[in-house]
């Protein structure tokens, strides 16, 4: 590819993610009202009661004992300390509960729409892929070849043909039919649409992998705010029976009370547009990350750069084929 044609993508990449960034900002309102509305946040709430009964207590006990020790790890850092530091540091903060997960989830399928893995739950839309291929740079020239490659896509030869030429690539048989199967999926797609869909060829490892870091750094849910009259409630003279019945029941009214007072408070604080502004900071904090204004260990910019450019490459092979 021409140096000049490669700034151009990248410009369409840069450009794309700002877009993708607005019209994830413009979906904040309903995403909102959807999920942290008095229906909204019990739904949440019935799908992880159960799985969380035990996990909110033991989160608020332990929420002390990690703050203190993440803070003794920051000092024993600056004090040169660094590999005591780093071991405190790295102590769990606590159990991620099924409602994290849940909000996780949405965010990611509903709001960001970007692939993604969760236990036997998989998502393969990718909304930032989708509009970079949007920009007129890249679409005017997907549009060239897919339109060849559609008008071609019923022939046996042509099919032949591709896979041929993407043999050059390397690739396992399998691979290749596959390959072409997908080649051809897309140029009927754009036929039908108008546009790329890009589908199985997104990149979603590396952007799952950063959505996870950035929603641990960006977590709007209300976090443990129970947990400090925990060790008065028994006497010094109870008995272990009594300690180990008082504390499973006192565990399950703890479950119980967080997920009603969520239920209540997330439809007051969006209410408040508490969650509104978090998501939108949330996410200039992932479009600065993405575009390059901030440090990036991910560097999803460059992915979705060199996933872009790969697929233009495989669209010019195929287009071989036509000829």
């Amino acid at each position: 590819m021409e140096q000049d044609e490669r700034r151009l993508i990248e410009v369409a990449v840069t450009r794309g993610i700002a877009t993708y960034v607005a019209s994830r900002t413009a979906k904040i309102p309903e995403f909102v009202e959807q999920h942290f509305s008095f229906r909204g946040a019990l739904a949440l709430q019935r799908r992880s009661l159960l799985h969380d009964i035990y996990k909110v207590p033991v989160n608020a006990v332990w929420a002390l004992p990690a703050f203190a020790a993440h803070g003794m790890g920051y000092l024993c850092e600056k004090l040169g300390a660094v590999q005591v530091g780093a071991r405190l540091r790295r102590l769990p903060s606590g159990m991620t509960t099924r409602y994290q997960e849940e909000i996780n989830w949405v965010i990611q399928t509903e709001l960001l729409e970007l692939p993604v893995s969760q236990g036997p739950r998989t998502a393969t839309k990718d909304a930032l892929l989708q509009h970079i291929l949007e920009e007129p740079e890249v679409a005017a020239v997907c549009a060239d070849y897919l339109a060849d490659i559609e008008a071609h896509s019923q022939s046996p030869a042509f099919r032949q043909a591709l896979e041929a030429n993407l043999a050059e690539y390397g690739k396992t048989r399998l691979a290749v039919s596959e390959l072409a199967g997908n080649l051809i999926t897309l140029a009927s797609g754009y036929a039908a649409f108008q546009k790329a869909t890009p589908g199985l060829l997104s990149a979603s490892t590396a952007t799952a992998t950063a959505l996870a870091q950035q929603l641990a750094i960006n977590q709007f849910w209300l976090g443990n705010t129970l947990g400090a009259w925990y060790y008065g409630v028994f006497p010094a003279s109870a008995s272990v029976g009594l300690i180990a019945a008082s504390t499973g029941a006192l565990m399950v009214a703890t479950g119980i009370l967080v997920t009603l007072s969520t239920v209540v408070l997330d439809p007051l604080l969006a209410k408040t547009g508490l969650y509104g502004k978090r998501l939108e900071r949330f996410l200039h904090a992932l479009g600065d990350s993405w575009s390059g204004k901030t440090d990036d260990p991910y560097r999803i910019k460059d992915q979705y750069l060199v996933r872009v450019l790969d697929l233009l490459d495989l669209l010019k092979l195929a287009a071989r084929a036509v000829g």
